[in-house]
């Protein structure tokens, strides 16, 4: 099991934010990341990228907090967008999920 892994990228002066995340966005993980992403919104860019490529297992509630960041950045005015490949497993959850109308996916 691969613990979730968070790298921020974002330099003060740019608008644009880049948050890397690896292993498994699960469970408690991914509660701790909801919580983390909307406490600490004002430190982010006005564009955020959460980039989901070193993603290798996700659940219902890593998805739910993916949904529920994007609505909470969005009430402050800010764009948080998702980058997925393509054989990357929310493609097919959010499909199956019909969450993928909730999600900027890039």
């Amino acid at each position: 099991m691969n613990a979730l892994q968070c790298t921020i990228h974002h330099h003060p002066a740019s608008i644009f934010c880049t948050i890397e995340l690896k292993g498994q966005l699960k469970s408690t993980d991914a509660i701790k990341l909801k919580e983390q992403l909307c406490g600490n919104i004002d430190q982010f860019g006005k564009v955020i990228t959460i980039d989901l490529s070193g993603i290798e297992e996700l659940d219902l509630t890593g998805l739910n907090s993916l949904v529920i960041s994007k609505q909470t950045f969005s009430r402050e005015g800010k764009i948080l967008k998702l980058r997925v490949p393509e054989n990357g497993p929310l493609n097919e959850f959010a499909s199956l999920t019909k969450f993928e109308q909730f999600l900027n996916i890039a």
